[in-house]
């Protein structure tokens, strides 16, 4: 049976909705308003829990994590974790892995990313 998709593709699809969904996350945290007071759809330590499917096929899960109000460089920042891994049975038939760890500081006033920490694991690199 032939496949219908390459590793390469694969590849390329998972890490876009690895940064896709963190960044979709944080569009619905609104910014700060006049009172100083952020709206802020999540708690702390809050997680949304993803599967990853190519067509029909399971080929990877992920699980994105609000850290809460942190500082960075002085300012308030909403920080953030997604983190992306492939199935286990995508390594033995492909012979290919995955596991991205994306993490963000967003600014609470301009939601503008301040820093965004990527640790890629994909395939032999």
């Amino acid at each position: 049976m032939k496949d219908d998709f390459s590793g390469d593709m694969k590849m390329k699809i998972i890490s876009k909705l690895a940064f896709l969904t963190i960044i979709l996350t944080f569009a619905i945290v609104l910014p700060e308003n006049f009172t100083g007071k952020a709206f802020v759809p999540f708690k702390e330590g809050e997680t949304l829990k993803f599967t990853i499917h190519v067509g029909d096929i399971l080929v990877g899960r992920q699980t994105m994590k609000y850290g809460g109000i942190k500082y960075y460089n002085g300012n308030k920042c909403h920080y953030a974790i997604a983190d992306t891994v492939s199935e286990e049975y995508i390594k033995d038939k492909f012979n290919y892995e995955l596991h991205d760890v994306i993490s963000a500081y967003i600014d609470a006033k301009t939601m503008q990313p301040q820093l965004v920490k990527k640790s890629i694991k994909e395939g032999d690199w």
